[in-house]
């Protein structure tokens, strides 16, 4: 079987769509950002055919400065099972060969064993794996006990995140909207956003650092409030996550979501915090270093 690759084009939008509807109950957010993946002056929305038929379709994506990410890749259902999947990943590494220099990565289910194999078949290394975790907002005076990370910090907060057990567990990534990439670049527009914090705990005033977002991928739920990054001492992050909760609720969030890396520790802190661990939606993340002459490494 040969298949026919191209870049998407705007007039390629129902055939996409067609795709899509099979996928996760009709609810895949693909749809709703294909104008964004057409437009993509750096990476590539390729989709793939056989013969006149669209079969498959994947995006290469450019997550900031040697960060690359593999994400949407979808067969159609009645296509699965004949190798397509491993012929459109391979079609993206050598595109990310090509064009891109860093590191590329992609995630995928923790029981999804055909993809761990072709993973580790065209040079990818298993990182680290994430865990789905949920709570509500409640009251509480957390919101009081974290502040915001100034640009003169950055200096203090890379040496804190050296010291870090949960940066190691966590192979220095953070996570947003499903994606992960290296942490310590995103620092300075994360504090020109207003998103990295200090946690205080009562005793020290840098105990613990948060990073978040608000709101939805999709635009849809605006009282959401995404835990991208938590770090503190082990014996501290049952409290940590308890006033994250607080926190929320102080910016009038009522749900939280994250997806720390999925190690004993933080799961018994989460679970001491009142958090919903949900260990059968597991994440791995693979990544697999680019040529070129700004080749990166995960500690840049």
């Amino acid at each position: 079987m040969t298949l026919t690759a191209r870049p998407a084009r705007p007039e390629d939008r129902a055939a996409v769509a067609a795709i899509s509807a099979h996928i996760w109950d009709g609810e895949d957010y693909v749809p709703e950002v294909f104008d964004d993946w057409v437009a993509d002056p750096r990476g590539e929305f390729t989709l793939f055919f056989e013969d006149e038929q669209l079969v498959a379709f994947g995006k290469l994506t450019e997550l900031g400065a040697g960060q690359w990410w593999l994400e949407g890749l979808r067969v159609h259902p009645a296509h699965r099972g004949r190798g397509i999947a491993r012929q459109a990943h391979e079609y993206a590494v050598a595109l990310a060969d090509r064009i891109a220099s860093g590191v590329l990565r992609f995630a995928t289910d923790d029981d999804n064993a055909p993809v761990h194999r072709l993973a580790e078949h065209s040079g990818f290394e298993h990182l680290a794996s994430f865990v789905v975790a949920r709570a509500e907002a409640g009251p509480g005076d957390g919101a009081a006990r974290s502040g915001p990370v100034t640009a003169t910090a950055l200096p203090a907060v890379r040496v804190w995140l050296q010291r870090s057990s949960a940066y190691g567990a966590a192979r220095e990534l953070i996570e947003a909207w499903w994606s992960w990439q290296a942490l310590l670049p995103e620092l300075p527009r994360l504090v020109r956003e207003g998103r990295l914090l200090w946690w205080d705990d009562g005793r020290d005033l840098h105990a613990g650092l948060v990073a978040f977002s608000e709101g939805d991928e999709n635009d849809d739920v605006e009282d959401r409030f995404w835990v991208n990054y938590a770090a503190a001492p082990v014996e501290r992050l049952p409290q940590l996550w308890r006033e994250l909760c607080e926190l929320a609720a102080g910016r009038r969030a009522g749900r939280l979501r994250a997806r720390p890396a999925y190690t004993g520790e933080m799961v018994a802190a989460l679970t001491e915090a009142g958090w919903q661990v949900e260990p059968d939606h597991v994440m791995r993340v693979y990544a697999r270093p680019l040529p070129g002459p700004a080749r990166m490494t995960e500690t840049n």
